[in-house]
């Protein structure tokens, strides 16, 4: 048998662990930047989303989506907000990219995206108030 006063105390626990949750996803707001600009290509395939906490020469963390170069999008939970919380818990800014996808585009197209994402963060670091010298790439 289940004791009420246990069962009680399980569901606010965890109604809190929600509500924190969600102030920590609303809290990690993203800012979206195009890194580059192809003709005929919806801006969004060329962007990326910063999720940096107030400061600056914060290292930064930057994340790029799996699919093989097919499918995948920097907002899932696999690579969106879910990993900006975790990241700027650690006092880190993160950035999700995407990039151009196939059949669209063909190899290296992908590749050159991702390139173009990387040099804009590094051009824009100090401005975005990260540090030049701590930048880490991680990806699916």
């Amino acid at each position: 048998m289940i004791d009420r006063r246990a069962f009680a105390l399980s569901a606010a626990a965890m109604l809190v662990a929600e509500t924190a949750h969600a102030q920590a996803l609303s809290v990690a707001g993203a800012r979206t930047y195009r890194y580059a600009q192809a003709p005929g290509v919806a801006p969004d395939l060329q962007s990326l989303d910063v999720y940096a906490p107030p400061g600056q020469g914060r290292a930064l963390m930057v994340f790029i989506h799996g699919g093989g170069w097919r499918i995948g999008d920097k907002t899932t939970a696999a690579a969106g907000a879910e990993k900006a919380v975790f990241f700027n818990g650690q006092g880190m800014a993160y950035a999700s990219l995407n990039y151009r996808l196939s059949p669209a585009v063909t190899h290296p197209a992908h590749v050159e995206d991702v390139a173009a994402a990387l040099d804009w963060i590094a051009d824009h670091a100090v401005q975005q108030g990260f540090d030049p010298r701590r930048i880490y790439l991680m990806g699916h």
